[in-house]
């Protein structure tokens, strides 16, 4: 009798132990499903930031254009007046031309690039939440096999028990 006495309480203490790891799986669990959670809304505040800058980049350059084609027709109201202005016009004309070039080309490289590097972000977006979702499951699986075990344990005191009251 006092062995089984002794075994059941060597079980009990065991059961302590696995109900409190048990806890503290399901605790750990949880904080990374808040981290998770958390990332996800931290993501989805950079997408729209991003893509706001974006507006607010075309925005510019549009109004940019339209100040360049109002200075524009200033000059050419101005170059009616005056020949030699009319020369200087021409050549300055020139010179915006290929400014506008070189920005419009600089501008379409910078947008390749930042989409290049949005793609980058996206991928190691997805592998770090991937490599979340796969220690989650380990988590499980692990908590699974605590319950097993658990299941295990009170099957045998149970045993014991029936045995006792036998």
């Amino acid at each position: 009798m006092a062995d089984h006495r002794l075994e059941l309480d060597e079980v009990n203490s065991k059961l302590e132990v696995v109900t409190s790891r048990s806890i503290e799986v399901r605790r750990n669990c949880e904080t990374q499903e808040v981290t998770i959670e958390r990332l996800k809304r931290q993501l989805s505040d950079a997408v729209q930031k991003v893509a706001r800058l974006e507006d607010l980049q075309e925005e510019n350059e549009a109004l940019k254009n339209r100040c360049r084609q109002l200075r524009e027709e200033v000059c050419r109201e101005r170059a009616l007046r005056d020949p030699k202005l009319n020369d200087f016009l021409s050549l300055e004309a020139r010179v915006s031309e290929v400014e506008s070039n070189y920005r419009d080309k600089s501008d379409e490289l910078r947008k390749i690039i930042v989409a290049r590097n949005r793609v980058d972000v996206e991928r190691d977006e997805a592998a770090e939440v991937g490599k979340w979702k796969r220690k989650f499951y380990a988590r499980n699986r692990e908590l699974e096999t605590f319950r097993s075990e658990l299941d295990d344990i009170i099957a045998t005191l149970e045993e014991l028990q029936r045995s006792i009251a036998a």
